[in-house]
C-alpha cells in the first residue's frame, strides 16, 4: 500500500480491488493515469480481457494485407 495520506489509499485492499474490478474500461485507463499506485492496480484491470481479431482492415488508401495469424496462434497457446 501507499504511504501518503489521502483517504483512497486508505480503504482495504481488498476492498479497493473490488471497486477497480467494477470500474469500465475508460475509468480505469483515467485512472491509470492519477498516480504510481493507480497505474500499477489498474493497468492489470484493463488488460484481463483482449480481444485478438484478425481480419483485413479498410483504409482510405488500400487493404491492410498484413497476416497476423501465427502471431495470434502463439499468443492463444501462450495464454492458454
Amino acid at each position: 500500500m501507499i504511504s501518503g495520506n489521502p483517504l483512497l489509499y486508505r480503504l482495504p485492499e481488498e476492498l479497493l480491488q473490488d471497486i477497480l474490478e467494477r470500474l469500465d474500461s475508460g475509468s480505469l485507463s483515467r485512472l491509470n493515469l492519477v498516480s504510481r499506485w493507480c497505474y500499477e492496480v489498474a493497468t492489470p484491470l484493463l488488460w484481463r480481457e483482449v480481444e485478438l481479431v484478425d481480419c483485413r482492415t479498410q483504409h482510405e488508401e488500400s487493404v491492410d494485407e498484413h497476416d497476423d495469424t501465427p502471431l495470434i496462434k502463439k499468443l492463444l497457446v501462450l495464454a492458454t
